[in-house]
């Protein structure tokens, strides 16, 4: 199924056109220039965000919510560019 769609557990294996134009990554991404196994950034932002940021093209986003001293709520979002066909739909 992974070869079929071109994807798998950490989404498409091609890169969107959109992020293949890119001649680099974003400022503060892959500090190291020319890293070919840079894979993800993170940032944690006080007091409950946290962004990262995925080599393939999409990045993700956490939330916590404390709801008591001992508990809290965990939301977490996922962002990746529309797919533009059913194969990429389904690769996603």
């Amino acid at each position: 199924m992974d070869r079929v769609l071109r994807s798998g557990l950490f989404g498409p294996w091609d890169k969107p056109e959109v992020i293949e134009k890119l001649d680099q990554p974003a400022p503060g991404c892959q500090p190291e220039e020319g890293c070919p196994q840079w894979g993800i950034d993170s940032w944690h932002f006080y007091p409950n965000f946290m962004l990262l940021i995925w080599e393939p093209g999409w990045y993700l986003t956490y939330h916590y919510w404390p709801t008591a001293v001992d508990k809290h709520i965990f939301e977490c979002t996922l962002y990746f560019v529309p797919p533009r066909n059913a194969r990429e739909r389904l690769g996603s």
